[in-house]
C-alpha cells in the first residue's frame, strides 16, 4: 500500500522520516568504505534541507523583511498527518528558526494531536481549533497536512485574516479558490497564481 494509488508519498518539505535519513547517511558512509560514487544520494540530502527552509524563506521573501512584528498562523506541529511525533517536524524547524530572528512574532499554531506545551518551543500560542489559529494573522502557514485541515475554505480563512497570504507547501488548498477568496497562495513547485 506504499505505491499505486494508494501511496501516501506527496511533494513536500524534505525527508521528515527518521528511518530514510538513517538510510541514507548509511549509504554515504558504505560508498567512502567502498570507495564508490554517492552524490545522488548526497544530492537527495542537500534537496531536502533546501526544502525544510522554504516556508522561511517564503516569510522571508514576502513579509518578515519589511516588519518588525508579525502575526503568524501555523496548522500542523506534527512531522506528518496520523502522528503525534514531532522529530524532524518541519513547524518545529520553522519556529526554532523564527525564535532565533531579531525580530518579534506573535504565532498561534493549531494541531489536532500536538499540543505546543509537549515540545520545547516557548512563546507561541496555542489555538482550539485551525480557524480560532487563523484569527487576526497576517499569513497563514500550513505545516501538516491533517484531513481536517481539507474541509476548511479559503472563504472561512480570509473572513479570520488580517493579512491574505497563504503558504501551502503541499497544495493543501486550491490556488483558485484562493484568489477568489482575495489570497496570494503559495505553494511548493508551483507558479504563484496573480491575485
Amino acid at each position: 500500500r506504499r505505491i499505486g494509488h494508494y501511496a501516501y508519498l506527496k511533494p513536500g518539505l524534505g525527508i521528515s522520516g527518521g528511518n530514510l535519513e538513517r538510510d541514507l547517511a548509511t549509504v554515504i558512509q558504505l560508498s567512502t568504505i567502498n570507495e564508490t560514487n554517492a552524490e545522488v544520494v548526497k544530492s537527495c540530502i542537500a534537496d531536502s534541507a533546501y526544502r525544510k527552509d522554504w516556508v522561511f524563506r517564503k516569510l522571508c521573501e514576502t513579509i518578515l523583511s519589511s516588519r518588525t512584528t508579525t502575526n503568524l498562523a501555523l496548522l500542523g506541529l506534527a512531522y506528518k498527518e496520523g502522528t503525534s511525533s514531532i522529530k524532524n517536524s518541519a513547524a518545529i524547524a520553522l519556529l526554532t528558526m523564527l525564535a532565533t530572528s531579531d525580530r518579534y512574532h506573535r504565532i498561534t499554531v493549531y494541531d489536532p494531536i500536538v499540543k505546543i506545551e509537549d515540545t520545547s518551543i516557548e512563546n507561541v500560542l496555542s489555538a482550539e481549533t485551525a480557524l480560532q489559529a487563523c484569527q487576526d494573522a497576517l499569513v497563514l502557514a500550513v505545516m501538516t497536512l491533517w484531513p481536517e485541515f481539507r474541509l476548511i475554505t479559503p472563504n472561512e480563512i480570509a473572513s479570520v485574516m488580517k493579512g491574505k497570504l497563504v503558504i501551502d507547501p503541499y497544495g493543501l488548498f486550491d490556488s483558485d479558490e484562493c484568489a477568489i477568496a482575495g489570497m496570494r497562495h503559495l505553494s511548493l513547485g508551483r507558479p504563484p497564481v496573480p491575485w
